[in-house]
């Protein structure tokens, strides 16, 4: 059915907002809140309730959209069961994105042509790149005045600080997908050529991004980056005839190579060392578990303290906003000293879950991550097992949904994978033609 003038011109600003949305993950702490509720806005202005809902209904993302709304729901009546109300309401506006995903996101992307779609994650994959050279020409320039190699994670991970993320898991997070989307784009020439992308560019970007992936020294990061190129390089090889021999041969030369670099390299680290790679063990072999400041064992504290304090509150847990407090309390009974002077969540984002709003919030994370996960293998798209993947690893370490810049990426991105794992790869055609018939990523 033709759109009226103005359900065209309400489609053309919410596909603006996509776009933004899409290229400012770098950005988020001081434009995400602004941008969500610019979209929510525009959703009362249109008011087409009804109709949001056939089109969730119709293209089969009813009970995903139900979902999101659920767990945002829990939040909201967190203040009910929180002594810290001040920090349950917070809540709030941290976890809006699951209100704006079901709400706007969600209803939009069946009316989105296929072109577009291509256009947005052309632009994410291109804005991530771009950004990416310039944290790297940033932390060179820093390391080639002081020699310090921390500029090139920590310090400089990402651009202009004060608004950015700054932190390696979340901007790895960030280019592990834009490699991702940029891969698929080279295994499908007709998208490239369709936009007049330069292939060689498509190449750089491969290349590039890799590299700051590993300076970056996120651990989670260049583990997960990993699993996501070696599964591509068996997919690259393999279709559309399977080569199981040379497959085989060069996975086994790549595994024994990475491991002959890592003894050469990193046999004998020390603990000062800039690498945090390399010293990733060493530096936690040599941790003080009686007050724990190292990463690992940090985080190992923090989730033994975590399942003492869970288990008193199972079912429902804490409160939404009491887990800080819970936490810091449980490291001044354990005389940690660092620990207790500060607080610090769970890092681990189903600990937190399950913590902040117990077993009915932990099912529903798990659920965010099956459901895609199941409509990945069935339909055979294999971006979406890997986007799943990548998430899942790296919400295991970090609390990636008590910050913007993962409460914007993870339901976004998994709402995008998802809706374009059930429709039809990008140049199939059928019968009928449809406007509505978007690019997915089987794997053939």
């Amino acid at each position: 059915m033709e759109m009226s003038k103005k359900e065209r011109v309400f489609l053309n600003l919410n596909f603006v907002m996509l776009v933004m949305t899409l290229t400012l993950f770098y950005f988020c702490r001081a434009v995400f809140l602004p941008i969500a509720a610019v979209w929510l806005a525009l959703a009362v202005a249109e008011w087409n309730w009804r109709e949001r809902y056939r089109t969730l209904r119709d293209n089969g993302m009813l009970i995903w959209a139900g979902a999101m709304l659920f767990f945002y729901l829990l939040y909201l009546v967190g203040p009910l069961f929180s002594e810290n109300v001040g920090t349950a309401i917070s809540q709030w506006e941290y976890k809006i994105w699951f209100l704006v995903c079901p709400v706007c996101v969600m209803p939009m992307l069946p009316k989105l042509h296929k072109r577009r779609i291509m256009l947005m994650l052309l632009v994410y994959a291109l804005v991530t790149f771009v950004i990416a050279l310039c944290c790297m020409s940033s932390s060179l320039w820093w390391f080639m005045q002081t020699g310090y190699t921390h500029h090139f994670f920590y310090e400089h991970a990402a651009l202009l600080p004060y608004f950015s993320l700054g932190h390696p898991s979340y901007c790895s997070m960030y280019e592990i997908v834009a490699w991702m989307v940029m891969a698929e784009m080279v295994r499908r020439p007709d998208v490239l050529k369709d936009w007049k992308f330069p292939k060689i560019l498509a190449v750089i970007i491969l290349v590039a991004l890799p590299v700051h992936i590993y300076l970056l020294q996120s651990k989670m990061g260049i583990a997960t980056f990993a699993i996501v190129a070696l599964t591509y390089l068996v997919v690259w090889m393999n279709y559309p005839k399977r080569h199981v021999v040379p497959t085989v041969i060069l996975l086994a030369a790549i595994v024994a190579g990475c491991g002959f670099f890592i003894k050469s390299h990193y046999g004998e680290p020390t603990v000062d060392s800039d690498n945090r790679i390399a010293n990733s063990v060493t530096n936690f072999k040599s941790a003080d578990r009686d007050d724990p400041r190292e990463s690992t064992a940090i985080r190992i504290a923090l989730w033994k303290n975590t399942w003492e304090l869970g288990r008193e509150h199972w079912f429902w847990g804490v409160g939404s906003g009491d887990v800080l407090d819970g936490l810091h309390a449980k490291a001044v009974e354990h005389h940690y000293r660092y620990m207790s002077s500060g607080k610090f969540n769970c890092h681990n984002q189903y600990l937190q879950t399950w913590l902040g709003i117990g077993i009915p919030g932990l099912a529903c994370v798990l659920w965010f991550l099956c459901h895609p996960l199941w409509v990945g293998f069935r339909k055979r798209s294999l971006p979406t097992v890997l986007l799943v993947m990548v998430i899942s690893a790296n919400i295991l370490v970090e609390c990636m949904l008590e910050v913007y810049a993962g409460l914007a990426f993870i339901p976004f991105a998994l709402t995008l994978a998802l809706y374009l794992s059930q429709i039809k790869p990008y140049g199939e055609t059928s019968g009928k033609r449809s406007p509505e018939v978007l690019p997915s990523a089987s794997c053939g």
